[in-house]
């Protein structure tokens, strides 16, 4: 079981590292699912990801709350909001649609009032 989450831990840790540098795919979700599964398949993954800067700059911010910088936020939610109207286009379901309006709505809330906004020059 520990090389299945090892093998989604560098999945989704290769799909954070495009999410860096592609405008349209969002970096965070994905190192935390890649944090996630390094915890769960090893320790020694787990350590080395944590002490490496990708982690440092990305991740513990949002996991010591330290809070995001106004454009991170932008991004993220921009992205969340792109792909929940798309799926809201393609599913032709109305519990779906609103389990979806439900879903951004609460993705809103959270960034808006739970998630501290920290000046640009502080983001690292």
């Amino acid at each position: 079981m520990k090389i299945i989450y090892l093998i989604f831990g560098f999945i989704f840790l290769g799909l954070g590292i495009v999410g860096i540098y592609m405008p349209l795919l969002p970096a965070t979700p994905f190192l935390l699912l890649a944090t996630y599964f390094f915890g769960r398949g090893s320790k020694k993954f787990n350590a080395y990801f944590i002490s490496t800067k990708l982690y440092k700059e990305n991740i513990e911010p949002i996991k010591n709350k330290i809070g995001m910088t106004k454009k991170r936020k932008i991004k993220i939610l921009g992205m969340i909001s792109f792909f929940i109207a798309l799926s809201f286009i393609l599913i032709n379901n109305l519990h779906a649609r609103i389990c979806l309006a439900i879903v951004l709505i609460f993705h809103y809330f959270y960034f808006f009032f739970k998630v501290k906004t920290i000046s640009e020059d502080k983001d690292v």
